[in-house]
């Protein structure tokens, strides 16, 4: 019988958050689970409690998501991760729901183990399709304005994860950096629509995890996600996850 693990509670500042206009927000959870090469196979299932600022407006939603791990030899491991969250703003002038779902793929490559220590490297790809539906009867506009978003984004990530054994406890401090393009389809209400490129949207990411004996972790991550234009958005995350 496998043996299961209830592993991480998360409490995080995460800004993987992506604003691209007062409505629409995008939301790309952590990419990799825990680093550890003893166990061969493992996944890790998270449930998500999202909320990002941005100039004054804030959304608040929340998500699942899972990642597959795969050792290979000793120093090797690939991550599969799926995710889809819902994000809803509610302002003085509009009301907007954000669905979006990520998709990545990650290598894991382990430099050096000193004892209960270890350092890792990890990089790969993503890709996030999302859908924004606006309530046009709160806008307040006598002109044309959106009543939706769909934005396709694709990128690659790298990053630096490390994992220290403190007797039965697990210390796991980690960063990564993620820069994503693609374009944004502008629905209006009065049918037409318009389509822009994204060329420049980075995230950065760091934090740090504690995995008790008992496989509960407590985690805090702290980010800011920015865009060529200048905008940037802060994201509360509050996580709980289970390893097996």
């Amino acid at each position: 019988m496998k043996k299961e693990i209830l592993s991480i509670l998360t409490f995080s500042a995460l800004s993987c958050g992506v604003a691209f206009s007062q409505e629409s927000y995008l939301f790309n959870p952590p990419p990799i689970g825990i680093p550890d090469f003893q166990k061969k196979t493992s996944h890790k299932l998270n449930f998500q409690y999202i909320r990002i600022s941005q100039d004054g407006t804030d959304a608040n939603g929340g998500g699942i998501s899972w990642v597959g791990r795969r050792v290979f030899g000793t120093k090797v491991a690939v991550d599969l991760g799926l995710g889809l969250n819902g994000i809803v703003v509610d302002s003085d002038t509009s009301k907007s729901a954000t669905a979006t779902g990520t998709v990545s793929l990650v290598l894991e490559l382990e430099l050096a183990r000193a004892g209960n220590v270890n350092f890792v490297a990890f990089g790969g790809g993503n890709l996030m399709v999302s859908r924004t539906e606006i309530d046009t009867d709160q806008q307040g506009n006598l002109f044309t304005t959106p009543s939706a978003y769909q934005s396709n984004l694709y990128g690659g990530l790298v990053g630096l994860a490390s994992t220290i054994g403190l007797g039965g406890f697990k210390l796991i401090p980690f960063v990564y950096y993620s820069q994503m393009q693609g374009e944004m389809t502008t629905e209006y209400d009065d049918g037409s629509e318009t389509t822009t490129d994204l060329d420049d949207i980075s995230f950065t990411s760091y934090g740090i995890e504690l995995l008790f004996p008992f496989g509960l972790s407590l985690s805090s991550v702290l980010s800011q996600a920015d865009q060529a234009s200048g905008q940037s958005s802060d994201t509360l995350m509050l996580q709980l996850s289970f390893n097996f």
